[in-house]
């Protein structure tokens, strides 16, 4: 680029494919650390296990819950949410009845079946 010369061209190609190769690579490293450490895992099982259990329960039940990931459940589109990765992970539920989750403090949670 300084000259126009050929071997400059070739030294921006290479430098751009490093630089992409190397970010890459920090994303596939993030990956399997996050999956290594079960925070992956463990956000599955907790919106998995939350949903199953909205759907198995008849109206008045109550439900305490302790988990590490932060729950939330969207009761318009039915989905629960459970997030203590970067990444929130959702899951359906099926339920006619009417939800309500209330957080206390320490990673509790009461869930209601209306």
């Amino acid at each position: 680029m300084i000259n126009g010369k050929r071997g400059d061209e070739q030294l921006l190609s290479v430098l751009i494919q490093l630089i992409a190769v190397v970010i890459l690579l920090i994303l596939f490293v993030y990956f399997i650390n996050s999956n290594a450490a079960g925070r992956l895992l463990n956000d599955q099982l907790t919106a998995k296990q939350t949903a199953l259990l909205i759907d198995n329960a008849k109206p008045g039940t109550t439900f305490t819950l302790v988990s590490k990931s932060d729950i939330s459940v969207d009761t318009d589109n039915k989905i629960v949410i459970s997030k203590i990765s970067a990444i929130p992970y959702r899951y359906e539920f099926y339920s006619p009845y009417t939800i309500n989750l209330e957080k206390k403090e320490g990673g509790v949670y009461i869930l209601t079946v209306k």
